[in-house]
Parts: C-alpha cells; structure tokens; sequence
C-alpha cells in the first residue's frame, strides 16, 4: 500500500517490483504492460487515476509502453535508476529543466502527472482500506496545488 504501489495498480501493471533508491529505502513500483499500450492510452490511464490531466509528457521512448517504473511525487532525479532498472516508461509527479536531456539521452517516456495528484493515491488507498477492514469512518481532505 502506497503511492507507487497505488499507482501500479491502478496504472495496470503486473509482475510489479521494488526499484529505485532514495536515502537507502526502496522507493518506487515498477511493472509490465501486457500487452503494450500506446503512450497516449497510458496518460489517460493515470489522468482517470489522478482525476487530472498529466502536467508535461516526454516522449522520447517507445510508442508503445510496456515496462513502467513509477515513484511519486518529486522524483525527477532518479531518472538514472529508472533507466538502470530497464524501464521504458516513468510516471512521477513533477520535474525540473534538466530532466529533459536525461530523458532524451536515455530513450525514457516520462509522464509527469503532478506532484499533489501522485502523492495522495496512496493516503486515499489506505482510507478506503481502513473503511473496509475495520469499518473506520475516513474522510480526505482536497486540498489540491495545481501543481
């Protein structure tokens, strides 16, 4: 349970798996589209799981996705490990300029969805999980930045 472990799933990734490190924890999801889909089919996938349309897509990999690595958030600077990790594809929630070149040079689409729309897929996740498995009245708070 968790963000990327929420954005996997609603995303449609199997066989998923921990990659990526950040201050010696394993921090993103990743996993398999089967079959590959079109990029444009999986931006609408995380715009339906956001609820908002993606801030800025890169497309300099595949026109099909089909091995997505995902972390949350402000994660553009981990784009090595995504690289290293095999993945075609990276879903974060937001970026810098530089990140650009990265992305170019290692053939990566990268779909940044928006740091506050990728960040609360896990809280609203254990919401309905506590509602479910102990009958917990929960209630999120909305707040959204745009950004």
């Amino acid at each position: 349970m968790g963000n990327n472990a929420e954005l996997a799933r609603l995303l449609g990734l199997q066989g998923t798996r921990a990659f990526g490190e950040y201050h010696g924890s394993e921090i993103g999801i990743g996993g398999v589209l089967d079959p590959p889909i079109p990029l444009e089919a999986l931006i609408e996938r995380l715009a339906q799981a956001t609820g908002e349309p993606p801030v800025r897509v890169l497309a300099h990999g595949p026109e099909k996705a089909s091995q997505v690595g995902c972390i949350s958030g402000g994660a553009a600077p981990l784009i090595d490990q995504v690289a290293g990790a095999g993945f075609d594809t990276f879903v974060t929630g937001e970026t810098s300029h530089s990140f650009f070149h990265y992305a170019a040079e290692w053939g990566l689409n990268v779909i940044y969805g928006g740091h506050y729309a990728t960040e609360t897929l896990g809280v609203k996740a254990l919401a309905r999980h506590m509602e479910e498995k102990f009958g917990l009245e929960t209630t999120f708070l909305d707040i959204p930045t745009g950004m």
